[in-house]
């Protein structure tokens, strides 16, 4: 039975079909795109991974000038209602359509008549989002038995196609990301055995990332908890400095995905301070030639989250056998979450 390496070694193929799937899929959402010049908001929501991916797509948007949000769907249902007064287009995330908060807004968006658009980003064609949604997005990852990998980066190439239609502009060559995870995975896998020997005494990993990235540092935290039983937090690089900072030791591990430019300076002075306190520093990123980091194709920065979350699940399943934990499986929760 196919197992999560093979899940992760799919990415390339599965991306491709997702793009060819919703591509022809957007010519309905462009009529939304004029809706956005008049001001109105994009809601992003969903939960764990689909959360995280969300801000992906509201970094996309800001910087092409379209107001946009990402809110938990929790927090969207029970705290952020009156979001829904100046109808928004909303865009849902799950990859099963049926996580317990997603279903529950549908029911609330329902209950309350709020004449919001519903765009349903989902992989389960025939699933409460994928039916109830104004419009439906339908990755085509396929099956997945373990911890999110592959409906993840299906999930990214998504946004970042449904992004260029909703703002009018050019999304990236999502193939270019595809092609970089294919050439790089034997790589990154040799490189991951590596790195996780190397942290076999670390308690505590800290993922960062800026801009587009920080959807890369929270989805980071969230699949190596769930794989290797490891805590973890992943947060916005900028926040590091402002408290963090004091919880570095020797047994710390920071993981920091460098981006581009002024984000690329910032976090190599950022990875030197941390260094010099004592603790390791995994870099993840274009031109990375450190023992202890990743390198990853040069993309474009809305782009380099789908490739660069890649070597972060391989390390996360060598973690996983480091500390004697069954590779993918989980001990408390579910592969979907029908409990809020």
């Amino acid at each position: 039975m196919p197992g999560i390496r093979d899940e992760i070694r799919s990415q390339p193929d599965v991306i491709r079909k997702t793009v060819q799937s919703i591509t022809t899929a957007l010519p309905a959402i462009v009529p939304y795109a004029n809706d956005l010049d008049n001001g109105r908001q994009v809601i992003l929501t969903g939960m764990g991974g689909s959360y995280s991916a969300g801000r992906l797509a509201e970094f996309g948007l800001i910087e092409r000038g379209v107001q946009a949000i990402t809110v938990e769907s929790s927090e969207l249902l029970y705290h952020a209602q009156h979001l829904f007064d100046r109808k928004p287009l909303i865009v849902a995330i799950s990859q099963s359509g049926e996580s317990r908060e997603v279903v529950r807004l549908l029911d609330e968006l329902d209950k309350r008549q709020a004449d919001c658009p519903i765009i349903g980003i989902t992989n389960t064609p025939g699933s409460s989002l994928a039916t109830r949604s104004t419009h439906t997005l339908t990755m085509q990852a396929g099956e997945e038995k373990t911890v999110s990998t592959k409906t993840y980066t299906c999930t990214l190439a998504a946004l970042v196609l449904l992004t260029g239609t909703l703002s009018g502009s050019d999304a990236g060559q999502i193939e270019a990301a595809a092609q970089a995870i294919e050439t790089s995975l034997p790589g990154w896998e040799a490189q991951a055995q590596t790195i996780a020997a190397r942290l076999s005494k670390t308690t505590f990993v800290e993922f960062l990332g800026r801009g587009a990235s920080r959807a890369s540092a929270l989805t980071a935290a969230l699949i190596t908890k769930e794989t290797a039983k490891l805590p973890t937090e992943g947060m916005v690089g900028g926040q590091f400095r402002h408290g963090p900072l004091e919880v570095l030791a020797p047994e710390i591990t920071v993981a920091i995905f460098m981006g581009s430019g002024i984000e690329r300076s910032l976090n190599e002075v950022l990875a030197a301070d941390i260094e010099a306190r004592g603790a390791s520093v995994i870099r993840i990123g274009s031109g990375v030639q450190h023992e202890l980091g990743f390198n990853v194709p040069a993309l474009d920065d809305f782009l380099m989250p789908i490739a660069e979350i890649v070597p972060v699940q391989l390390l996360a399943i060598e973690l996983a056998a480091q500390r004697g934990f069954p590779v993918g499986e989980f001990r408390y929760g579910t592969k979907v979450t029908t409990t809020e």
